[in-house]
């Protein structure tokens, strides 16, 4: 049946009156949908105007600027706060046996409703999504049955997914580990630039056969690598990267964004793309790179306050332990076999990934 999204949900205006939670607990949202903790100074704000976000409470904030809407939404019980610049929201009581919260955040992580919210946005340098707008959008919704099927389809591509992730996560735990042991009695230090350079070739992203594009926007936080492929105009002028280069961030290195490429493409320039000189020298200096020292020594150099960025002849000045060419060789076959573990892993969840997001194209509008 179809129905106006004001039969179903309803404004969350439940505020931290009494400062029950504090700066810890304050989230914001991301355009990639998901809850992340705010990193704006909010030591001077008033906590107590933040609006209380509990289980299966949604959160969008309005501004879109005109490319996609950030949401979130809270599958836990535990229990956060949230500006009032954004918009909390939750199934209405009376729609509880209409529609399932799970599926319509499933319903919210598609593209097309990106895509659907920019169209009813209203602004110009301002983008925003109004809350009264986005009442009166209509939905087309199966039965609850349904819904609940595919809400359990979908969670077990991600149960999949996340063990995967895990096992890869524990395999970079091993690599890390076997790195701090092969350095632990190297003195001697060389700086980064002796193992690789930045990657200088440009062209426009049209002519790059993958259709692989990479901006801060589709890097995760901490070392978890990428969340999707981007996409960007086939005019624009992308720095090429190849299998094997390490991509990082270079906007607000503290959040740690790095990716080990696993496919030719092309990324802006707000990342920077480091490409070994030697065979190798590859996974050296992706365990190099995956240091929080390095991170850290990083944002030793930034420029800028409110978006710092890394100073790139800084970075290539960042000391490195200067391996033999015994322990070098020691360390690359190690770290190849774990490679090609994760290799592997990688393929699995860019396969379930794909399944995941054609399950989310059955959804209709």
């Amino acid at each position: 049946m179809r129905y106006k999204f004001g039969d179903l949900i309803e404004e969350v205006t439940e505020r931290n009156s009494n400062l029950k939670y504090g700066l810890d607990d304050t989230i914001g949202v991301t355009i990639e949908k998901g809850l992340i903790p705010t990193v704006a100074n909010l030591s001077q704000t008033a906590l107590d105007k933040f609006y209380i976000v509990r289980r299966n409470t949604f959160i969008y904030n309005p501004r879109t600027h005109g490319v996609r809407i950030g949401m979130g939404f809270n599958k836990t019980d535990k229990v956060y706060i949230t500006s009032w610049n954004n918009v909390a929201f939750k199934v209405k009581k009376t729609a509880e046996s209409i529609v399932n919260p799970n599926y319509l955040w499933l319903y919210f992580c598609r593209s097309e409703w990106d895509r659907e919210t920019n169209y009813y946005a209203l602004g110009s340098s301002t983008i925003v999504f109004l809350w009264s707008i986005f009442l009166d959008i209509e939905i087309d919704l199966p039965e609850k049955s349904i819904q609940d099927s595919i809400v359990d389809k979908y969670r077990i591509l991600q149960d999949r997914i996340e063990l995967k992730k895990k096992i890869n996560d524990n395999l970079a735990g091993q690599i890390n580990c076997f790195y701090n042991t092969i350095i632990a009695d190297v003195e001697k230090t060389v700086p980064l630039s002796t193992i690789c350079e930045y990657s200088t070739q440009k062209a426009m992203f049209s002519s790059i056969e993958t259709g692989c594009y990479i901006s801060t926007e589709n890097m995760l936080p901490d070392k978890q690598g990428i969340s999707s492929y981007g996409s960007t105009s086939d005019t624009e002028k992308v720095v090429v990267f190849y299998p094997g280069d390490i991509l990082v961030s270079n906007i607000r290195p503290y959040f740690k964004k790095m990716w080990y490429a696993t496919t030719k493409g092309g990324c802006n320039t707000d990342v920077l793309c480091f490409h070994a000189k030697g065979e190798y020298d590859s996974l050296l200096l992706k365990s190099v790179i995956y240091q929080d020292a390095f991170f850290d020594y990083v944002m030793s150099g930034a420029k800028g306050t409110k978006m710092p960025r890394g100073d790139k002849h800084h970075i290539m000045q960042y000391p490195i332990p200067h391996l033999t060419s015994d322990k070098l060789m020691h360390f690359y076959n190690l770290a190849k076999n774990i490679e090609l573990m994760q290799s592997q892993n990688r393929i699995e969840i860019e396969s379930l990934s794909a399944a995941s997001s054609l399950l989310l194209t059955t959804l209709s509008r």
